[in-house]
């Protein structure tokens, strides 16, 4: 096994990228769980997609104690093109978990309409779908 230089290469949209933060807060349910979309932080070099639920996973199923990490997955949509946004990163708080998807394709400053879809929760599917206005 070698460890190697990781490169990054980010091809900047003739029009430039949006830059914003969309403060979201918006509950969507499926199959029983309640996932939040906070919020969405658009950057030049990025997008970033914070979530939260009160729902934490046991061996047992789902409730309060002892959890456990989970794969979950999402997709995000800018104006008809879809994308993947592979597995989110979790943090496990007294309240639940918190979700954060980033390092994602940056959007374009002239885009007018984003769809965050949650596809996957463990072993449970969605979709848990979010549509935020960029106007």
């Amino acid at each position: 096994m070698s460890f190697g230089t990781i490169t990054k290469v980010l091809i900047q949209y003739p029009q430039g990228a949006m830059v914003k933060t969309v403060e979201v807060n918006q509950p969507q349910t499926a199959n029983g769980i309640t996932i939040t979309l906070e919020r969405v932080e658009l950057l030049a070099e990025e997008a970033k997609f914070y979530a939260s639920t009160t729902t934490r996973l046991t061996e047992e199923g789902i409730h309060p104690p002892l959890p456990k990490m989970i794969p979950i997955l999402a997709q995000y949509t800018v104006d008809g093109s879809t994308k993947d946004a592979s597995y989110a990163a979790e943090r496990l708080s007294a309240q639940g978990t918190e979700l954060i998807w980033d390092n994602l394709d940056p959007v374009p400053s002239d885009a007018k309409e984003l769809t965050f879809s949650i596809t996957e929760f463990g072993d449970w599917q969605g979709p848990w779908e979010f549509h935020i206005s960029l106007q």
